[in-house]
């Protein structure tokens, strides 16, 4: 599974990777849970809080601001990010190989989100872009 792929998902279930990562070799997903952690005890956000707003999420429910700054923590903490707070998709080639289906969803994504202002909200919405796409 391609890094951007595991970052956008599994953002919405850090709680449940977390109880698995003895199980996973790949490296990327580590630094993954491990920056997943780091940004939960950063916010506050216990593993229930975490498991209720995954739900919530799943639902259609809008969701508390923090659980959206989890997302924009962790683009954070793994470097992904450009000066600016947007997703810098030459960092992301950088540190991990991706196909050019990858690339094209993260610059389509970006192309509808980038002009957000707010960090958190706009780390949430590229989640969701490319969870959908």
């Amino acid at each position: 599974m391609k890094f951007i792929v595991k970052f956008l998902v599994f953002a919405a279930i850090a709680v449940a990777l977390q109880k698995v990562v003895a199980a996973e070799d790949d490296a990327a997903f580590k630094e993954f849970v491990e920056k997943s952690q780091q940004c939960k005890d950063k916010l506050g956000i216990s593993d229930e809080e975490a498991e209720e707003a995954h739900k919530a999420h799943q639902n259609g429910e809008e969701i508390d601001g923090k659980f959206k700054c989890f997302a924009h923590c962790i683009a954070e903490e793994m470097d992904v990010l450009d000066g600016t707070g947007k997703f810098d998709v030459a960092k992301m080639e950088a540190k991990h190989a991706m196909s050019g289906d990858e690339l094209e969803k993260i610059n389509e994504c970006k192309g509808e989100h980038d002009m957000e202002n707010d960090d958190c909200e706009y780390s949430y919405k590229m989640m969701g872009c490319l969870m959908s796409k």
